[in-house]
Parts: structure tokens; C-alpha cells; sequence
């Protein structure tokens, strides 16, 4: 008697992205002048910069309403395929990164959230994505 082979399908497209973002980032020779800019403002927030970027619209649910609210976040967050550089050194430049939730997006490119300032370098995309998506991508 044959046995079936089941085949297991894990659709990671929400990590490439669904469609262009309408944001643009800064150009990468840009750098330099806005990491000078941000260590001017002396944020106690750290600075990453990060290319190859998707900016996920999380589908909002109970669970991540009752986060938002009681957080005072958005349903958004950042995946980059690349980060470029790290303040705190806490990650390696080429590592894949996820950002928590977002606080307030600013100056057409600054992703901000609880603890942390994202730049987001050139291009990205843009995808819908679940809180069970985001929250199985973890580092």
C-alpha cells in the first residue's frame, strides 16, 4: 500500500511584498546627511537604516486593536531584507530585521517606533499581512 505524500506549503509572500510603495526613502547617497541630521536631534531613540524594505499594513483583529490602544501604536511595520547600519550595533549589516509596531511615520521617510528610528533607504513595498504572519517572523 502507497503512502501519500502531503506536500506543506508555507506562503511567505507577505516577506517579498504585494505591491510598490508609494514611499520612496531616501537615495542611499543620502546617508551620510541624515545620520548627522537625526545624531544632532540627540534622541534617546536608537537609528537603523534599512533597504530592501516592506512596510506591512497589518489586518487589524481584537488582539491587535486592544495593542494599538493600549499602546498608542499603528497597525504598521517594517521588514527589511537589509539592514545598512545600526546605531547600537546590536545587528549585523545585511541581516534581515522586523520592527515593532509603528508610533509615527515622519519627514517622508522615518519609520518610528517605541525605541527605535528606521530610515528607509530607496524603494520599498508595500503588503496586507496578519498578526499571526508578523508575529512568526522572528529574529
Amino acid at each position: 500500500m502507497k503512502k501519500s505524500k502531503e506536500k506543506l506549503y508555507l506562503d511567505l509572500s507577505f516577506l517579498r511584498g504585494s505591491k510598490d510603495s508609494t514611499i520612496t526613502g531616501i537615495h542611499i547617497d543620502e546617508i551620510e546627511k541624515w545620520k548627522q541630521h537625526l545624531l544632532t536631534k540627540k534622541s534617546k531613540k536608537k537609528i537603523r537604516f534599512v533597504k530592501d524594505w516592506v512596510w506591512w499594513d497589518i489586518k487589524e483583529d481584537e488582539e491587535c486593536n486592544e495593542i494599538c490602544i493600549r499602546y498608542k501604536l499603528k497597525p504598521s511595520a517594517i521588514y527589511s531584507h537589509n539592514l545598512l547600519w545600526d546605531e547600537g550595533g546590536q545587528f549585523s549589516s545585511g541581516w534581515s530585521i522586523r520592527t515593532s509596531f509603528l508610533e509615527k511615520f515622519e519627514e517622508g521617510c522615518l519609520f518610528i517606533t517605541t525605541n527605535t528610528i528606521y530610515v528607509l533607504v530607496g524603494p520599498g513595498r508595500q503588503s496586507d499581512v496578519t498578526l499571526k504572519e508578523y508575529d512568526s517572523v522572528n529574529f
